[in-house]
């Protein structure tokens, strides 16, 4: 008779460290979007949770490179004239140095700590290809590299990028100023997402948007009054569009022009957004499929988010809609992107209208992520819901899963040494410096979300773990300690959390089948098979660990994990020794709280509570 089969297993232990002020904490590893069986995953989990991407718009590569900056004459110096260059830097803040081509780390420290796991970085075709006009160090190969380098800090820190293309251009209308154009160009966003998806074909945290905000032939209004340089046709007929023939440009493109003389008036009720103050250009529009089969022939297989019509409000439009005129894509990857502002900025701004044009989008089985969100009044209640909405989404509601959505936008109010360009009600901003500190009440309201949503997404499903290949140790019998009393937790605080550790004594804890205390000493952890006793030998390693805020406490959640191998049948004790990350994370610990643990053991991953010792 053969030896009994050894078992090899893992229990990853989520714990909720409540402390009196910042702890360090390990970076987790950024989320792998995918698509699959209609819904969006983390394909870096073994058992493909569904993944929401929650978290903010990072505005500025999309017209700091090329906007024109007028410089007046200086009276003081004689022949002195005017001059315009286009462009100023290729971020918006929070410098503008030419050599400003990364993000400082305490902004992306800063965005983890307000539970972010998705930026969407807007992009403009013309600065990726530096077109003739443009300032070199802001734009072509610069350009690229400082979208890269954003992309890889992004990812260091956990964080999916999501890049996305919001200014169309030609070579004979370049768009320096980022007008919005209905569909994006024939001539050059093929090329452009050629070329960007085979630079991030292999990076696993990106996630590509195919265009901004497309619209077709839709009614705008300036102060009440129609302005039809920014209305589009199909063609040059005079003649309003039908769904089905604006649908099938969405998908295939189509000759667009100026809107005619002889168009209809416009609808006085009408609440699309402000036109820009420059008209489009009569040009070919590139179809979603081309701009799809760019990407895949390029070797990139992340989700493609495709805006509905409508300034990507609009998927149901009488028979026609997003779904009836979906492109083929190889990889079954597609995503519904959906905007959602407050009104008067969007139609759709109401929950009978989410339902309407955004439900039976997932009810047949494709994924939604909410490109952007906002208000223009500086309050939050609207955002709110909307949030409130999109959780109880998907196919699969709760803390997991669920419609993504990212507030619009990450930039600050309160710059030092300059006059700010951003604020809550024209261009509404969640920050007021790059710090994290956010603006009153918008930003609070999304901060506050965002840690909420986190918190409960650690607590209800805590990911299995892969341990890797266990460490043989010598056991030794555990040490009796008695833990030491815990102490209420003070009230979280108003402030953005600092990002630099102190350096406390280290404690370490005890882990059992049963409970999970504060014990010096080593890590204990007991596992037991149905008959005898004989060591085992294992690891304890720090995996993940993200800041939330649960009610009025403030902590950081710890996923440890453990590995063992012991005989079938048999009771082990293991005993070992954390790691010096998870050393750090113990420090200056007032309570710990045991959230669950999860186990695994080949046949799938396996859930159950925990109890608090203190």
């Amino acid at each position: 008779m053969s030896r009994p089969a050894r078992l090899v297993a893992a229990l990853a232990f989520v714990v909720l460290l409540v402390t009196a002020g910042p702890a360090g904490a390990a970076t987790p590893s950024a989320p792998e979007p995918r698509v699959e069986s209609g819904r969006l995953v983390d394909a870096s989990r073994t058992d493909r949770a569904p993944l929401q991407l929650r978290g903010v718009n990072r505005s500025g590569t999309e017209f700091a490179c090329s906007k024109p900056i007028t410089t007046p004459a200086d009276p003081t110096v004689p022949g002195s004239t005017a001059t315009t260059v286009n462009g100023f830097s290729i971020f918006d803040g929070p410098s503008y140095a030419a050599a400003n081509v990364t993000q400082p780390e305490s902004m992306l420290t800063a965005m983890e700590s307000w539970g972010i796991n998705a930026v969407r970085i807007p992009l403009s075709e013309s600065c990726w290809f530096g077109r003739p006009g443009l300032q070199t160090r802001f734009s072509g190969a610069a350009y690229q590299t400082a979208i890269a380098q954003y992309v890889d800090q992004l990812k260091a820190h956990g964080i999916v990028a999501i890049l996305s293309l919001h200014v169309a251009s030609t070579s004979a209308s370049p768009n320096f100023d980022g007008t919005l154009w209905p569909l994006p160009a024939a001539q050059g966003a093929p090329i452009f997402w050629s070329q960007v998806a085979d630079r991030f074909r292999l990076r696993t945290n990106v996630v590509f948007d195919a265009y901004n905000e497309p619209f077709i032939d839709e009614t705008l209004t300036t102060g009440g009054a129609f302005d039809a340089r920014h209305s589009d046709d199909i063609g040059d007929d005079g003649v309003r569009d039908t769904d089905a023939q604006r649908w099938a440009c969405w998908r295939n493109g189509c000759l667009l022009d100026p809107a005619d003389p002889a168009d209809p008036p416009a609808d006085p009720a009408s609440t699309d957004p402000p036109p820009t103050s420059t008209p489009t250009p009569a040009y070919q529009a590139a179809g979603m499929q081309q701009l799809v089969t760019s990407i895949r022939q390029a070797g990139a297989h992340q989700p493609i988010l495709l805006g509905g019509l409508g300034y990507a409000s609009t998927f149901v439009s009488g028979a026609s809609g997003w779904l009836s005129s979906l492109p083929t894509d190889p990889d079954g990857g597609l995503v519904a992107s959906f905007h959602a502002y407050a009104p008067p900025q969007t139609r759709c701004a109401y929950e009978t209208c989410w339902n309407q044009q955004v439900a039976p989008i997932l009810a047949a089985g494709h994924p939604v992520v909410t490109g952007e969100i906002g208000q223009f009044d500086c309050a939050g209640a609207y955002v709110e819901r909307y949030m409130t909405w999109a959780d109880a989404q998907g196919p699969r509601s709760g803390a997991r899963g669920g419609i993504s959505y990212l507030a619009w936008t990450w930039n600050e109010t309160k710059p030092v040494g300059r006059l700010p360009s951003w604020n809550c009600s024209t261009s509404p901003a969640v920050i007021e410096d790059y710090g994290g500190t956010p603006t009153a009440t918008y930003g609070t309201v999304v901060r506050r979300h965002l840690l909420d949503r986190a918190a409960a997404e650690a607590y209800v499903a805590p990911a299995p773990i892969d341990p890797g290949p266990p460490v043989t140790t010598t056991a030794a019998p555990p040490a009796t300690v008695t833990a030491p009393p815990a102490t209420t937790a003070p009230p979280a605080a108003t402030t953005p959390v600092p990002t630099t550790p102190r350096t406390m004594p280290a404690r370490t804890v005890a882990v059992s089948a049963k409970a999970l205390r504060l014990k010096g000493g080593s890590v204990a952890a007991t596992v037991s098979c149905p008959k005898g006793s004989t060591p085992c030998a294992g690891s304890v390693r720090v995996r993940t660990a993200t800041r939330a805020t649960l009610g009025r406490r403030r902590g950081t959640f710890v996923v440890l994990s453990t590995t063992y191998a012991v005989e079938a049948g048999r009771t082990a004790t293991l005993h070992v020794r954390p790691t010096s990350d998870g050393r750090a994370l113990l420090r200056r610990t007032r309570r710990l709280t045991v959230v669950a643990t999860a186990t695994s053991d080949g046949a799938g991953p396996r859930t159950r509570r925990l109890a608090l010792t203190r």
